[in-house]
């Protein structure tokens, strides 16, 4: 007291904190899942940050009869002490949040929540341990008399230590978490987990096994969750904006795709750069009319660390239930009038990309669906890194008979690569076996044997050697190109992330862009340094008074470096006229190339088709003597004039309806005719295989190419039946 003022502070009743407990979670029980899920992931994703890159796993054991799950992962687990540390105060920040570290669980309460949760419904709960030689059990409890909260630690004993770790067949560091629940848990509690906003990347990531375990069945189910489709949609808005709060400023990057197929309760998904989920939302445009045939992604550079520095300054911008954005914060306020008008020009879209797509097949869900398929297949094939050396053919005959065009690569893990081996045919003469042999587990060799046969239409022969990446290497592996005295050696890595090799040493890749008048966009620039070495000046070429490019000069140094030899060089690109194509050129030691930029108020429709088949189509032609056709826009076009197609599929070109047996295998045997030559030219066009002059030859590789379409098409169509 002082000068006669009293001063006292006001408590939370029991009563109230009871009722603030019992709100956290609504209704969902997956919630409460997701705080512990994403808790063992993050502890994963601190492990990978220190080299570890191993396969995790995360356990899910479910009783349903008593309503109780039980969490197991195999990561850093904590110690007697640090778990106190990190319990003791409710809403601290604990998960060593930083630059480094890729976490969610930033709150500090997640876990203490579903565990008092369960203490105030009677289920058994408790956080077992263990790190190195410790092993600590927490339970809590909730008191409704005064409304704390507390827990109990209690180291455990070896016997006690042993027969835990039996059980769940942890035999190293980890976690193991259960409690229960008086909610109710839906039929289908698979596929809610496997769908749930929050999980979705994790289950997507295929360094994580996520197994669930159902106690009553005797089941056990891997959860996944294949993401990739939504790069085969049809991109309706791609944008990029600055969110910005007080002096912050953000980096977002929206895409908005059509997906009539779309799973319902898929919004907008909004994540960071580390794939922290933190909402899946319309912004408020849940009733527009398109919403349910389209959905987005949102990526906000930043967004774990900048909501970490608000709580440092007591503002969140996350719910209490962190169930997505306080919609009345000036940050949402932001990103709502940002996202907006992309949110209602998406849906205005929506009714021309029906209209479009009523034409052909892509109005039917079983074609949309083989359309994405048959789309993954083309690029699984076309992604194959294809080396000459900088892509030069070598001038002189190797001396010591057989020489790779390389010393050493990067291969993409589950991808293929050629490589070419050149031969000196003065020394090993035409028929001649050539052996590859492998020294580890880590890449598959396509042909261990290969006769040489001398015919090639470059200055020295060589032939391709197909690696593929099947495991990540711990060190750098070879192989070994024989035959008989001579030999090559080629050492490898096999990583996730794989380089694009210039052709000739330097190139843009990709060669051209559009782009809006108002948005600065990059190039990129790659350089071989064994072709050209540091040092190496690129000349910039621009002959267009409105187009802007910031660089006229660039020196090639260690900085762009992004393997020992390959150089990445990003040109900054902005300005032009709305309905204008530009080239532009870069120079470097008399090898030039050219980009294009193609200015427009959005991406063609062919740029905005993600795959190499957009649609199936009728249509009449001119040149009506040939039955299909592969268009611009990415269509396989049915010629409806054809005298054939006529005969062979009249239903179909009258109303896209396949009535009758034989004409649904005469258009599966066209379509897989016409998906065949659009592959071989594609590879062709790669460089995927070498060109093909005899005839008999040619229609051998087709021939195969058809059979296997063909047989996608009878997989995809007649066993799903």
């Amino acid at each position: 007291m002082e000068n006669g003022i009293e001063s006292f502070i006001i408590e939370d009743a029991a009563r109230k904190k009871l009722m603030d407990q019992k709100q956290i979670f609504g209704s969902n029980v997956v919630e409460m899942l997701a705080e512990i899920i994403t808790n063992s992931d993050d502890s994963y994703s601190r492990l990978e940050e220190n080299g570890d890159d191993s396969v995790k796993k995360i356990d899910i054991y479910f009783d349903r009869r008593k309503t109780e799950f039980t969490i197991v992962d195999f990561a850093e687990g904590m110690g007697n002490q640090d778990l106190v540390d990190i319990f003791k105060k409710y809403a601290e920040d604990t998960s060593n949040t930083n630059t480094k570290n890729k976490v969610r669980g930033m709150f500090g309460r997640g876990a203490t929540d579903v565990l008092i949760e369960s203490s105030l419904e009677g289920k058994e709960n408790f956080l077992i341990s263990f790190k190195e030689d410790e092993a600590t059990k927490l339970v809590f409890y909730f008191d409704k008399e005064t409304g704390n909260r507390r827990f109990t630690r209690e180291p455990l004993n070896v016997e006690e230590s042993k027969e835990i770790r039996e059980y769940y067949n942890l035999r190293q560091n980890g976690t193991i978490v259960k409690f229960g629940t008086d909610r109710r848990v839906p039929k289908d509690i698979i596929n809610n987990i496997t769908d749930y906003y929050m999980l979705r990347f994790i289950f997507d990531n295929e360094n994580r096994i996520v197994s669930f375990i159902d106690l009553n069945e005797n089941t056990t189910t891997v959860l996944k969750n294949d993401m990739s489709y939504f790069d085969y949609c049809d991109v309706l808005v791609e944008e990029s904006f600055d969110v910005k709060y007080k002096t912050n400023k953000l980096k977002a990057n929206l895409k908005i795709v059509y997906n009539p197929d779309k799973i319902q309760g898929h919004n907008i998904l909004v994540f960071d750069e580390k794939k922290a989920v933190y909402d899946d939302s319309w912004f408020g445009r849940e009733k527009e009319a398109g919403v349910d045939k389209i959905e987005g992604r949102l990526e906000i550079i930043g967004l774990t660390q900048f909501a970490k520095d608000l709580m440092e300054e007591g503002e969140t911008i996350i719910t209490p239930t962190r169930d997505g954005f306080r919609t009345g914060h000036d940050f949402y306020k932001d990103l709502r009038n940002k996202i907006d008008r992309y949110i209602i020009a998406a849906c205005s879209m929506v009714s021309q990309t029906q209209e479009k797509s009523k034409a052909g097949m892509k109005d039917k869900k079983e074609w949309r669906n083989f359309f994405k398929d048959i789309n993954k297949y083309f690029k699984q094939e076309l992604e194959v890194e294809t080396d000459g050396g900088g892509g030069e053919s070598s001038k002189e005959p190797p001396k010591e008979g057989l020489k790779f065009a390389r010393n050493s690569i990067l291969v993409k893990l589950d991808k293929h690569y050629l490589i070419k081996l050149f031969v000196n045919a003065e020394l090993i003469v035409p028929g001649s076996l050539i052996q590859i042999e492998n020294n580890g587990e880590y890449v598959t060799i396509g042909q261990n044997q290969m006769i040489f046969t001398g015919t090639t239409d470059e200055e020295v022969p060589y032939v391709l050697v197909d690696l593929f990446g099947e495991k990540k290497t711990p060190s750098q592996q070879f192989v070994v190109a024989r035959c008989g005295s001579y030999e090559s050696t080629l050492y490898y890595d096999v990583d996730t992330e794989a380089v694009h090799i210039p052709s000739y040493g330097f190139d843009f890749y990709p060669n051209e862009m559009h782009k809006k008048p108002e948005v600065m966009r990059e190039a990129t620039m790659y350089v071989d340094t064994n072709k050209f070495s540091l040092g190496s000046e690129i000349k910039i070429e621009n002959n267009n008074a409105d187009l802007v490019i910031d660089d006229e000069k660039i020196i090639v140094t260690n900085d762009y470096l992004i393997t020992e030899n390959i150089a990445k060089i990003n040109l900054n690109i902005s300005g032009g006229i709305l309905g204008k194509t530009y080239i532009i050129s870069a120079e470097i030691n008399a090898r030039k190339v050219d980009f294009k930029i193609i200015v427009q108020e959005k991406e063609d429709e062919s740029n905005n088709k993600s795959g190499i088949i957009n649609d199936i189509i009728p249509k009449e032609s001119p040149v009506n003597y040939v039955q299909s056709y592969y268009d611009n826009d990415r269509n396989i076009v049915i010629v409806s004039n054809n005298i054939t197609n006529k005969q062979l599929i009249p239903h179909w070109l009258e109303s896209r309806d396949l009535s009758t047996l034989s004409e649904k295998y005469a258009f599966y045997s066209i379509v897989a005719d016409e998906l065949s030559r659009i592959m071989i030219k594609e590879k062709r066009r790669k460089d995927k295989i070498a060109a093909i002059s005899d005839p008999d030859e040619l229609f051998n590789i087709l021939s195969e190419e058809k059979n296997i379409m063909y047989k996608k098409l009878l997989h995809s169509f007649e066993e799903k039946q």
